[in-house]
């Protein structure tokens, strides 16, 4: 984890998974203003290729981060309730 808790690889991702939408409405809007015609095949393998990938990385991203930011905690707090009523039991439960 990096400075204030944050994950640097997952923060990474993001960025990346932003520059390619940019990326991808830049292309869109060029393609249809005319520009760069004798380019339109590369722009058009340029389209296919991020969006062929970049919404189910924003949506895996989103999810790991969800489970990060509740799941987990959910998950920890649980164990740490489960641990406390087991110490409880033990010491007065008999």
């Amino acid at each position: 984890m990096g400075s204030a808790g944050r994950i640097k690889w997952l923060d990474s991702c993001k960025g990346f998974a932003i520059i390619l939408v940019v990326l991808g409405h830049m292309e869109m809007g060029m393609r249809s203003s005319g520009s760069f015609l004798e380019n339109l095949g590369a722009l058009s393998a340029l389209e296919r290729g991020i969006y062929s990938f970049h919404m189910p990385l924003f949506w895996m991203l989103a999810g790991y981060t969800f489970y990060l930011a509740y799941c987990k905690r959910r998950e920890e707090k649980a164990q740490s309730k489960d641990k406390m009523l087991a110490m409880l039991y033990k010491k007065f439960g008999r």
